[in-house]
């Protein structure tokens, strides 16, 4: 039961996902490729598992059992953000605007590298340390 191009097989589940499935190896293979073919067009992981239905805890422990299916999750997710990337530098280089859209779609799916980052720091009155007084209460026993 091999996908046709730009074709996701979704199997249908009355009731939600059952709890444990098995999957033969040819199964996997076919899921892992179906995964893979979603993130290629710009997708997490999550929308992946979900898309094909499968649990992303099954895409996760696939990563950790099969070496060769996270690297090539590393390797389509590394495209993808490069494309992305190189249609954003050109957009920019043309005054065209669509780069807003592109540069949300590479803040949503790359935070570490591409999201706001904030930094918070606390302290006390006029920048003096917190102070933090710890108190306990110790068990009284009633007579």
């Amino acid at each position: 039961m091999t996908p046709k191009p730009g074709k996701l097989i979704i199997p249908k589940h009355a009731g939600g996902r059952p709890a444990m499935r098995r999957f033969t190896p040819e199964q996997r293979k076919e899921y892992q490729e179906q995964i893979l073919q979603v993130i290629r067009k710009a997708n997490t992981l999550k929308t992946a598992a979900d898309l094909v239905g499968i649990g992303e805890g099954t895409v996760s422990e696939w990563r950790g059992k099969y070496p060769s299916f996270d690297e090539e999750i590393k390797r389509v997710q590394a495209e993808v953000k490069q494309e992305l990337t190189l249609e954003l530098r050109k957009n920019i280089e043309n005054r065209n605007y669509k780069q807003v859209s592109i540069f949300f779609l590479l803040q949503k799916l790359y935070p570490e590298e591409y999201g706001d980052k904030q930094r918070f720091e606390h302290t006390g009155k006029d920048g003096q340390p917190i102070i933090v007084r710890i108190i306990r209460y110790a068990d009284k026993k009633t007579k």
